[in-house]
């Protein structure tokens, strides 16, 4: 997941997580308008979503999900579904101060190793510590409901 964020983040992308602080820092610096963060928030969901849900499909099109990446996937869809919903929300919440640090981070080094390893640590950080993602569970989530027919769509949202 390191990888994907620095890549994103070189090529100019936005992830959605990401995008919430950039976008309320730029609003309260006058830089932004709080129209501007919604369309820019707006926008960021939509095309994260999309390019998840299109990577899941392509991923269960070329077989990826079958066998073991499957059987993980369909595992990962109903422990992430059985969580409450207040949890859930915290380790969000610490998921994006995470994600949002690793941003930061990245746009304060100099060269590639920097940008790498500022993005690396709050990731794998957030990785090994289980707090959730709301992009990644974009792609985890769809993933896992191609896998298995144990978890319906009403169930998982």
């Amino acid at each position: 997941f390191p990888v994907n964020l620095l890549l994103a983040l070189q090529c100019g992308g936005q992830l959605y997580t990401g995008n919430t602080a950039n976008m309320m820092a730029a609003v309260c610096e006058g830089r932004a308008t709080p129209t501007d963060m919604a369309r820019s928030l707006g926008l960021s969901w939509m095309g994260n979503l999309l390019g998840c849900v299109g990577f899941a499909v392509a991923c269960k099109y070329a077989g990826v999900l079958e066998g073991g990446a499957g059987h993980l996937a369909a595992m990962t869809l109903a422990t992430k579904t059985s969580y409450e919903l207040g949890p859930l929300m915290v380790k969000a919440m610490f998921c994006n101060w995470l994600v949002c640090l690793a941003v930061f981070l990245s746009m304060q080094a100099k060269d590639m190793t920097g940008k790498y390893l500022s993005v690396w640590l709050p990731v794998s950080t957030f990785v090994s510590i289980g707090f959730e993602h709301s992009v990644a569970n974009m792609f985890l989530l769809p993933a896992g409901l191609m896998s298995t027919n144990d978890i319906t769509l009403e169930t998982a949202l």
